[in-house]
């Protein structure tokens, strides 16, 4: 009997360690489980503001290359129209040199025709 009362006294004790280790491993679990939270949130934050100052720089660097696309366009824009204006320059004095050439033309086919007697003058009224 006494060693029957050791059992049951035995088992009884198992089982309320049992329950104890049940109950204190639960509340472990639990504490790990918002340590860990608290630890993968306070990783996240950091690499959100990574992420953010990262941004930032790109969006510096964007405004930066807007701004030299800009510049080089207004570069290209004033060689271009010095191109144009040299160009039309350079037209226009072929052309003046051609008008001038070809009203000398005119002239001594003028002043031949004058000489050969080949020209009439008619004045109407």
């Amino acid at each position: 009997m006494v060693s029957h009362l050791g059992q049951q006294l035995e088992g009884r004790l198992l089982k309320r360690l049992d329950e104890r280790l049940d109950a204190r491993c639960e509340v472990l679990r639990v504490e790990l489980s918002h340590s860990i939270k608290a630890e993968i949130m306070s990783m996240v934050e950091e690499r959100m503001q990574a992420l953010g100052e990262e941004n930032e720089d790109l969006g510096r660097q964007v405004r930066q290359l807007s701004q030299d696309i800009d510049d080089a366009k207004d570069e290209v824009d004033e060689i271009v129209d010095l191109r144009v204006d040299d160009q039309i320059t350079a037209v226009k004095e072929e052309l003046r040199a051609f008008v001038k050439e070809e009203l000398k033309d005119v002239e001594d086919r003028v002043k031949d025709d004058i000489a050969d007697g080949k020209v009439s003058v008619v004045f109407e009224s």
